[in-house]
């Protein structure tokens, strides 16, 4: 499945720290399936790539049983994904001209990286009392982790 076929392996998941990324593998390790630690919209001008990369890194060493794809949101600069890929993330978000989003696919390729379009549908943490409940309950409603309203676990939000 390409990444325009939505070739996510498992549901998506927005941290924001630490403790958020923990809370998504360790769920996703519970239950046995793969999830995606998303970036928040835009993280490029905010967090940074370093800092996502050694989140998601130390989350990783902290839940090793965990199967899961971090995703960096680089918005539409072209210049910030250049910088994700160079310092080794593994997928980003670029969502700006698709004649420049084909070279950056292209350049994600050739270091082993993957490049999406799109945001995928998440569950953002953000404010969310107890995450890992919220995860768990987010990856047990069904392959899509769309929850039966299709808002994910009680209302949670969905972005």
């Amino acid at each position: 499945m390409t990444e325009e076929e939505g070739g996510l392996p498992g549901p998506a998941i927005i941290v924001h720290w630490l403790e958020h990324a923990e809370a998504a593998l360790q769920a996703a390790a519970a239950l046995g399936r793969p999830v995606v630690l998303l970036s928040a919209p835009g993280a490029a001008f905010t967090i940074g790539p370093l800092y996502f990369r050694e989140m998601v890194a130390l989350a990783r060493r902290r839940v090793p049983d965990a199967a899961g794809l971090a995703l960096f949101d680089c918005g539409r600069a072209a210049g910030r994904v250049q910088e994700a890929l160079h310092c080794g993330l593994e997928a980003v978000v670029y969502g700006g001209p698709p004649e420049q989003g084909d070279r950056l696919a292209a350049i994600a390729a050739a270091r082993g990286a993957r490049l999406f379009r799109e945001r995928p549908p998440a569950l953002d943490l953000l404010d969310l009392d107890r995450p890992g409940e919220a995860v768990a309950a987010w990856l047990a409603d069904g392959p899509s982790g769309d929850g039966p309203s299709g808002d994910g676990p009680s209302g949670a939000a969905r972005r």
